[in-house]
C-alpha cells in the first residue's frame, strides 16, 4: 500500500494540487465527514506531505476563504456581542487565566516531555493565531518551522476534535442552519469587501487579517448602512476548499519523522487542554447564558476561521466565537512575551 502511494504523480504544482484537494473533499463529504470540503484536502496534505509529495501553493485562495468567512461573521455582528466584553468584565479575567494556563501547561508538556527548546514550547503552546506565533517565536530567537507545524497540526486536530464535540453536545444537526440565498449584487458586494478587506488588514498589520480585515470592513457596512453580507452554500463549500488547501499546503516540508512526532505531541498537549478548554468554556456559559457548543468553539484553542465556519454552518453564534478568539489573541500579542515563563531562567 505504501509503495502505490509513493507512485502517486507529483502534485506541486497548482493545478495537480487543486484536482488533488477537490477530489479529497468531494470524497470526504460523501463519506459524511463533518466539514469534509476542508478536512478532506488537509488530511490528504498531510499524507502526501509525509510521503515527500507536498500539495503545492494555495496563492491567495486560502486569504480570499478566510476572508469570505470573515466577511459573513462581521455581516452578523451587532452590538451586543461587542458589550459583551464591557458588560461582563470577568469574561477578560476568565479568558486571560485561560490563556496564560493552557500556555504554560502547553509549554510544560512540549519541554519537560518532549524535549523542546523552551522559546519554541512556548509559542507552540499559546492558543493563538499561526502567523503571529510563529513571527513572536523569530523574534525570540526560536525555532519557527517547528511552532508552524505544531501550530498546523494543531488546527488539524482541533478540526476533526471541535467537529465531534460540537455535534455531540449540539441539538441540531450539521445542516440545521439554513444559508440565505445570495443576489448578484450582494455577492459582488461581499467580494469587494473581502479584497478591501484582505488589502487595508493586511496594510495595517491586523492580527488574523485575513479574517479580520473582511470582517471590520462587513461590520462597518451593517452598522452605517444596514447591509448585512453573507455567503451561501456554494461559497462556504469553496471557503472550505481554500481553507483546507491552505492547510494542506502548510505541511511542505516536513518530514515523515517531523510528522510522526509532532502529532503524537501536539494530540498528547492537546489532551493536557481539554480539561482547561472545556472548564472555561462552562465558565463563561454561565456568565454569558449562551449555550456550550458556542463557548466550546469560542475557547478552543487555535484555529479562529475553521471554528467561525463550523459556528457558522451550525448557526452558532458565530459573531462572538470571533469576537471571543480576536479578543484572546490580543491579549496574547500584548501579553506572550512577558508572560514567558522561562524568561528568567
Amino acid at each position: 500500500m505504501l509503495s502505490l502511494l509513493q507512485r502517486l504523480p507529483r502534485v506541486q504544482t497548482r493545478f495537480p494540487s487543486l484536482v488533488a484537494v477537490v477530489i479529497a473533499g468531494m470524497l470526504a463529504d460523501w463519506a459524511g465527514v463533518p466539514l469534509g470540503w476542508m478536512l478532506g484536502p488537509a488530511f490528504v496534505g498531510l499524507l502526501l506531505a509525509a510521503l515527500n509529495n507536498p500539495i503545492g501553493s494555495d496563492g491567495p485562495l486560502g486569504n480570499w476563504g478566510r476572508g469570505l468567512l470573515g466577511a459573513s461573521v462581521g455581516g452578523m455582528l451587532q452590538s451586543e456581542h461587542l458589550l459583551i466584553l464591557i458588560n461582563a468584565p470577568e469574561l477578560l479575567l476568565v479568558t486571560g487565566g485561560y490563556v496564560f494556563a493552557a500556555g504554560f501547561v502547553g509549554w510544560l508538556w512540549l519541554t519537560r516531555v518532549c524535549g523542546w527548546q523552551s522559546q519554541s514550547g512556548w509559542y507552540a503552546a499559546l492558543p493563538g493565531g499561526l502567523s503571529e506565533m510563529v513571527e513572536l517565536t523569530r523574534q525570540a530567537g526560536g525555532r519557527a518551522y517547528e511552532v508552524a507545524l505544531a501550530h498546523t497540526l494543531r488546527i488539524f486536530l482541533l478540526l476533526s476534535l471541535a467537529a465531534l464535540a460540537v455535534a455531540f453536545v449540539h441539538e441540531g444537526s450539521w445542516s440545521g442552519f439554513a444559508l440565505p440565498p445570495l443576489a448578484l449584487s450582494d455577492a459582488l458586494m461581499l467580494f469587494a469587501v473581502v479584497w478591501v478587506g484582505l488589502v487595508v488588514g493586511k496594510r495595517i498589520q491586523l492580527p488574523a487579517h485575513s479574517v479580520m480585515g473582511p470582517l471590520l470592513i462587513s461590520a462597518l457596512l451593517s452598522f452605517v448602512l444596514d447591509w448585512h453580507l453573507s455567503v451561501n452554500e456554494p461559497l462556504v463549500i469553496v471557503a472550505q476548499l481554500a481553507i483546507g488547501w491552505s492547510l494542506a499546503h502548510r505541511f511542505q516540508g516536513s518530514s515523515f519523522p517531523q510528522i510522526r512526532s509532532g502529532l503524537w505531541q501536539i494530540t498528547g498537549m492537546l489532551l493536557c487542554l481539554i480539561p482547561l478548554w472545556v472548564l472555561a468554556a462552562w465558565v463563561v456559559m454561565i456568565l454569558t447564558e449562551h449555550g456550550l457548543a458556542v463557548m466550546l468553539l469560542a475557547f478552543a484553542p487555535g484555529g479562529q476561521a475553521e471554528m467561525a465556519l463550523i459556528a457558522l454552518l451550525l448557526g452558532a453564534s458565530p459573531a462572538l466565537v470571533v469576537t471571543l478568539h480576536v479578543l484572546r489573541v490580543v491579549l496574547i500579542l500584548s501579553f506572550a512575551s512577558r508572560w514567558y515563563p522561562g524568561k528568567n531562567r
